[in-house]
């Protein structure tokens, strides 16, 4: 007596039992009706396919942190941060009101204090620097430019109304800053950006006595 034989009904391979057959489908999905348009070759399952979303999910969750340099860093803020830092701007001897409330991983209420909240990982890290926060609030800030979100652009070199030629700096706990729209601010920290004639031009490279972070 032929010993019996089971086939698999989409790659017609055979099995010397009916559990061996069933083995073969649950890991290659091959079902019976399941084919691709060009005929013969099986398409993967419902479980198959969820199964390598599954495994592509837990290998980023746990690559992120291994091959990310900010992870572990108490510098940089993460997505379980809730830091805050006063700050003030002062634009030719003049205090400028707090930036109105607006939203973002960074972000302010309204209240004089930068609120860094970083939601996505996106947000997190080096992401969360001044240059962000005043693009969040509808302004710019770079080395030696600041544009106000409630109007109003400095460049150094410009003079104040009296007619004094301002700089651009910006101050971290009494410290410069030299490439302020980097500089990720830290929890606790205060920051002061000041734009008049009281505040000494960066050289063209080097001298400030912080760097951006």
């Amino acid at each position: 007596m032929a010993d019996e034989s089971f086939e698999c009904p989409i790659c017609q391979r055979s099995f010397s039992s009916e559990q061996a057959l069933g083995d073969h489908r649950r890991d290659t999905g091959h079902v019976p009706g399941q084919m691709d348009t060009g005929g013969g070759i099986s398409l993967p399952s419902g479980s198959t396919v969820g199964k390598w979303a599954v495994g592509l999910l837990v290998a980023a969750a746990i690559g992120y942190p291994l091959f990310n340099p900010q992870f572990g860093d108490p510098r940089y803020p993460t997505t379980d941060s809730d830091w805050h830092v006063d700050y003030s701007v002062v634009v030719c001897g003049e205090e400028q009101p707090p930036f109105p409330d607006f939203g973002g991983g960074i972000h302010s209420d309204g209240d004089g204090r930068i609120h860094i909240r970083p939601r996505t990982p996106g947000d997190a890290g080096r992401a969360a620097n001044l240059g962000v926060f005043f693009s969040n609030a509808g302004g710019r800030l770079t080395r030696d430019y600041l544009g106000l979100p409630t109007g109003g652009t400095h460049a150094s070199g410009s003079t104040c109304p009296a007619g004094d030629t301002a700089h651009l700096g910006v101050f971290v706990d009494g410290e410069r800053v030299q490439d302020p729209a980097a500089y990720v601010p830290r929890d606790g920290e205060s920051v002061r950006v000041v734009f008049g004639p009281e505040v000494n031009p960066l050289p063209d490279s080097g001298g400030a006595t912080t760097s951006g972070s």
